[in-house]
């Protein structure tokens, strides 16, 4: 036993004395079925393998993806690496973690700190570091020698500097690159890092950027306050600047150029330097150009705009966006054993990357991860995971979809699996012991067609003193997912479940999200209810939370339930409950919007697919009925009603919904041409901003009121999970639902969040204890989780339906109405809203800019020498097709035909037409006042921010 005497210093500034006791054995395993001394049961490394493998903290934190290779095994992971580890990277410890359990691959994990002859004791003045590395050393000499030289024990790491003072010290030790190629195995070479080299360490006349601060210069600069530090984010409409975050700042700061850029890349945290004043810039007048990638850095937007805060990045704090990609290699690129990958998302540079194989990279969807971005380099550096398939293939592009958002999809594991219920799970006798059984109450769902997820159904039923008593009933799947268990640590991990248009990522096992929990017609199933007394004119008497029994008698569509409404001669008691909720919901909608609720709106389409290769063959905006506004208000209802119950009861970590008012110079841009068209917007309330859009009509442009909608919704903030206890009461206000609590509920089988908040309603109401890890810091990780992993799904249902109309227009070039949405000096963006798509118009022609286009930065105009206009919201003809000249990187491309700024390609012999008639001159009719518009006759998708 050693015993230690160490000091600590509390969180009040008192220095304690500290006495550990550290016990050291001589009975530790070695792992090995080549042992014979140590008492083995059930040894798990190999006995005919050609060496055994002891990574230092470099390879385990950067060379995952060869650690995870089916061919890298028998791999000795030491109690000192799992410590540095678990310090340096929780994550990358979770995924070796993953690993270690894993039978297959044979990872051993030897307890060096408490074995004897392993064990080593910090030197005076050494640091904890370089003692950690030579108990590493003294682990691998222990077991070359403990196994008597029966197999090659290899110490593996990435620096040669490492590898060296090991081999000084007598130690086997190899680089992971040495090790590679000593076996031959290409594919495995693929799946080396890049080591990361230090911009001091790279000579001064190779540097192509400024240098980065190091971390104990970050540190002293962020004590002195000279650099500030945020989150760097790449904008979408220009790829050359982008926008500093800064927490707890009412601005961002500008970084124009590539060099200012300084290699930060999208959601890296950065120290940014805020330049002087007369330095500032403002942002970039022109549209990013895929065609034209050298456009921005030509441009000098110095002198054009108003001027915003302005500086460079100096440093970077934390790599966030060195992780996995998809994309796909420019052939034209292919140089010895390296390529330049491009990247799915256009905001991205390409990368190098370095693989033996290249002849078969060439028009397959590949995965690269990104390592590292030395300041010698043009391009950032990384390595070849693996192919995904042939390029345009729907499975291969929607998979990539999926990885390029970070989103897990691989199958359940056998430890999420065992916490699922027996497959014959019923209803028992003594489950009524503490639920509530209304069975007896007829209860129906409303939903999508083909919705096997079903997580809320209802029921109304007229009192006695003439009030009704409704009920919204939540599929209770907290009773199936224990607190802290495999397959609530998943849940949490993914957050949500993602819906792409050819697929479904459930966050839980379909045993329960389409069984078990989902609360489906004629069977049993555990709720989780809210009732309601309320008068005949909606007024709430009185509200009650209970966990129920109920069996649902009824599954409708949104369609069947609203063509029963609708049937006179239909007078049933479901349709007669049905007239009765739609009636409800229509004048609990009304008091929303009375306080203040925004309808606002935002284009959602679906697809009309084919029945053998679901390849899409039609695209048509989602058509919305009253009964989506009917089972939305009551889950709105139910969201608000228990938020007030969680917070009342537990204040300082209820688990709430915000969304904070907009910003109002994102709006202001808005509010000015708005106002020459002789339309005022109010964004000083919820309540003035919904009276001002009701109001804002243009004779004979029924479109325009919808497009206004559309363009405000962009200028709103996010709505945002977050722990009541971490913001004063004024914040927790719900801006878009005028809500002043908020919080999700009603979709547990999805949302990760409602798990959370069916946990606190329970405790809330004696019905199960609290859950000892809802803490005021672990709920407002979670929120931070959630939110991150919500707006990844979001984003990947958004990319998924680009995807399947970029696969739709492959087949249909069409002719169609657009608006415009906004203008920059090399082109303007265009909403099309018979297909609720949009894209962009380049003044270009044959590669080359089209003359005689004189731009307005004030009245965001662009005027032509022939007399025309075009300004945003107006009317233009475009033609959409897809350009395929690169098969890798298929892109829908939009070209105007009215005004009469392209032609349309003649190699269209056949085009699509939105009308029968033939297509009239709109711009024309538009300049004499006559503002025609065919998308007016289709409503986009309306919704509440939520």
């Amino acid at each position: 036993m050693l015993r230690r005497t160490g000091y600590k210093i509390t969180k009040r500034g008192k220095i304690i004395k500290q006495n550990t006791e550290h016990y050291l054995r001589d009975d530790i395993w070695c792992g090995s079925q080549l042992c014979e001394e140590c008492n083995h049961v059930d040894p798990i490394l190999d006995s005919e393998v050609p060496y055994y493998l002891i990574p230092d903290l470099d390879v385990v934190l950067h060379q995952m993806d060869f650690l995870k290779h089916y061919q890298t095994r028998n791999v000795i992971i030491l109690q000192t690496i799992l410590n540095m580890l678990r310090d340096e990277n929780g994550f990358e410890y979770h995924r070796l973690r993953d690993l270690i359990k894993d039978q297959d691959k044979k990872f051993y994990v030897f307890s060096n700190e408490h074995h004897r002859a392993s064990h080593v004791t910090r030197n005076p003045n050494e640091t904890v570091r370089d003692r950690n590395m030579r108990s590493i050393r003294s682990a691998t000499k222990w077991y070359s020698q403990h196994l008597l030289g029966q197999i090659p024990v290899y110490f593996v790491t990435n620096n040669i500097g490492t590898k060296q003072i090991a081999l000084d010290d007598h130690v086997n030790a190899k680089t992971l690159d040495e090790l590679i190629k000593s076996t031959g195995k290409s594919d495995l070479y693929d799946l080396v890092a890049v080591p990361t080299i230090e911009d001091g360490d790279i000579n001064e006349n190779e540097w192509l950027f400024p240098k980065h601060l190091t971390k104990a210069e970050i540190t002293e600069s962020l004590n002195e306050k000279t650099v500030k530090k945020g989150v760097f984010f790449k904008s979408r409409e220009n790829y050359s600047e982008g926008n500093v975050k800064i927490p707890n700042l009412d601005y961002d700061i500008l970084i124009s150029g590539y060099q200012d850029i300084n290699r930060a890349l999208n959601g890296d945290e950065v120290v940014v330097q805020i330049l002087p004043e007369e330095q500032w810039k403002s942002s970039s007048q022109f549209f990013a150009d895929p065609d034209d990638p050298d456009l921005e850095k030509e441009v000098d937007n110095s002198e054009e705009g108003e001027k915003v805060p302005t500086g460079k990045i100096v440093g970077i704090i934390e790599r966030r966006s060195f992780r996995r990609y998809c994309g796909v290699v420019d052939p034209d690129t292919i140089s010895e054993d390296n390529v330049l990958f491009e990247p799915m998302q256009p905001e991205l540079p390409k990368f190098s990357i370095r693989s033996g194989q290249l002849e078969n990279l060439i028009n397959k969807k590949i995965v690269v991860s990104l390592d590292t971005w030395p300041i010698n380099s043009e391009y950032p550096l990384g390595h070849f995971i693996k192919i995904l398939g042939d390029v345009g293939d729907v499975e291969v592009e929607s998979e990539a979809l999926l990885i390029q958002h970070n989103i897990s999809y691989e199958e359940f594991s056998d430890d999420v699996k065992a916490c699922l219920p027996p497959e014959d799970w019923h209803v028992k006798p003594e489950d009524l012991h503490y639920r509530k059984d209304i069975r007896h109450l007829r209860v129906f769902s409303i939903d999508p067609p083909g919705c096997t997820d079903i997580d809320d159904t209802l029921h109304v039923r007229k009192l006695e003193n003439g009030n009704y008593e409704l009920g919204v009933h939540i599929a209770d799947v907290t009773h199936f997912v224990e607190e802290g268990a495999a397959i609530d640590r998943e849940a949490r991990s993914r957050g949500n479940t993602v819906y792409l248009v050819s697929r479904r990522i459930d966050m839980l096992p379909q045993e329960l999200s389409t069984d078990i929990c989902s609360l489906k017609s004629g069977v049993d199933r555990f709720a989780f209810s809210v009732f309601w007394e309320l008068t005949p004119q909606a007024d709430i008497v009185n509200t009650s939370f209970a966990k129920t029994i109920i069996r649902s008698v009824e599954e409708h569509t949104y369609a069947q339930a609203q063509t029963k409404i609708d049937d006179p001669e239909r007078n049933d008691p479901i349709t007669q409950d049905l007239r009765t909720l739609n009636t409800m919901a229509k004048i609990l909608r009304k008091k929303r919007i009375e306080k203040g609720a925004l309808s606002l709106s935002s284009p959602a389409v679906k697809f009309k697919r084919e029945e053998e290769n679901q390849d899409p063959v039609d695209v048509e905006l989602y058509e919305l009925r009253e009964t989506n506004s009917l089972v939305e208000e009551f889950m709105l209802l139910a969201n608000v009603s228990v938020a007030k119950q969680i917070h009342k009861t537990f204040p300082a970590f209820s688990l709430l919904r915000r969304h904070p008012p907009p910003d109002g110079k994102k709006f202001q841009a808005l509010i000015d041409l708005v106002n020459r068209k002789g339309i005022e917007l109010n964004i000083d309330t919820s309540k003035s901003l919904a009276d001002s859009l009701d109001q804002a009509n243009l004779e004979n442009d029924p479109y325009f009121n919808e497009l206004l909608r559309i363009l405000s919704t962009r200028c709103m903030q996010q709505a945002v999970y977050f722990s009541s206890g971490s913001l004063n009461q004024s914040e927790y206000h719900h801006y878009g639902l005028a809500s002043e609590f908020y919080t999700h509920f009603t979709s547990p089988i999805r949302r990760y969040a409602d798990v959370i908040v069916h946990r606190l309603l329970a405790a809330s109401i004696s019905a199960a204890a609290l859950p000892r890890t809802i803490t005021p810091t672990n709920v407002e990780r979670t929120c931070n989780i959630i939110n991150r992993r919500h707006r990844m799904a979001e984003i990947a249902s958004r990319d998924s339906t680009r995807l399947h109309t970029l696969m739709f227009f492959k087949n249909n070039s069409v002719l169609e109405t657009a608006r415009v949405l906004m203008i920059k000096r090399n082109g303007f963006s265009v909403l099309v809203p018979r297909y609720g798509i949009e894209g962009t118009i380049y003044l270009k022609k044959n590669g080359e800019l089209i003359p005689g286009f004189e731009y307005d930065p004030q009245n965001h105009e662009l005027e032509h020498d022939s007399g025309y206009k075009i300004s945003i919201f107006d009317t233009v003809k475009v033609f959409v097709m897809v350009d395929s000249s690169k098969i890798a990187n298929p892109k829908i491309v939009y070209m105007c035909v009215d005004p009469p700024i392209h032609d349309i390609p003649k190699i269209c012999s056949k085009v699509k037409e939105s009308k029968k008639e033939e297509s009239k001159n709109i711009f024309n009719k538009r300049n004499r006042g006559k503002n025609g518009n065919n998308g007016g006759k289709k409503k986009n998708k309306k919704r509440r921010v939520k």
